[in-house]
């Protein structure tokens, strides 16, 4: 009899330890999902209300890479990760990322600096292509330095600008959330509501 209760309350224990490893499992991936869901989100909003400027999060930026002109450091359907830094910190052999124009972002090596009217300028060039860039690189173009990149990254980027893509990636996980969470109040509050009613027919009964 010790022994099937022995038996039984290290099952019963093994139980609890597996159900606070899931939970805290759901949890940290539940962190992840609202965090990813904030950033893509922020960077959606700030760039559709700022067109003009590259969207940022704590200093640092996203892009996806459409061309193979950096490979084999950056390749076609990567997102790279640019940290917003000064003219003054670039130097020569750094990645940087500029804007070509209003809506084109290009990310390529700083082969030279040059200075021109006063002003800082980078010569830049594509380590797959045979030929510098044919303009110079002003520091009003500057966006940033390469950080680190995201393999496929762009790919799952371009797919959440589309309306599907958005649904599945921001609205869906907001919902999952909201849900969630209102799942856990209401069974706090039937638990409240159950415990108030066991405690009543208690006390009416030692009456």
């Amino acid at each position: 009899m010790l022994y099937f209760n022995s038996a039984k309350l290290e099952a019963m224990e093994g139980k609890s330890v597996i159900k606070r490893f899931l939970s805290w499992t759901a949890n940290i991936m539940l962190l992840l999902l609202m965090a990813l869901v904030f950033l893509i989100g922020h960077s959606l909003l700030e760039a559709n209300s700022h067109p003009q400027k590259s969207p940022s999060i704590m200093g640092y930026c996203i892009t996806p890479v459409l061309t193979s002109s950096m490979s084999p450091v950056i390749e076609p359907g990567d997102m790279i990760i640019t940290r917003i830094m000064t003219p003054d910190k670039i130097k020569i052999g750094d990645i940087i990322t500029y804007k070509a124009s209003e809506d084109i972002l290009i990310t390529h090596r700083v082969v030279k600096i040059l200075q021109q009217q006063e002003q800082i300028m980078f010569q830049t060039k594509g380590d797959e292509n045979n030929t510098e860039d044919q303009r110079l690189v002003s520091k009003d173009q500057l966006v940033g330095s390469f950080n680190y990149r995201i393999p496929y990254g762009g790919y799952f980027l371009k797919f959440v600008k589309s309306t599907v893509g958005f649904v599945i990636v921001i609205v869906l996980p907001i919902g999952l959330i909201i849900g969630c969470e209102l799942k856990k109040i209401v069974s706090e509050w039937i638990k409240e509501e159950s415990s108030k009613g066991s405690s009543g027919v208690k006390t009416s009964g030692n009456l």
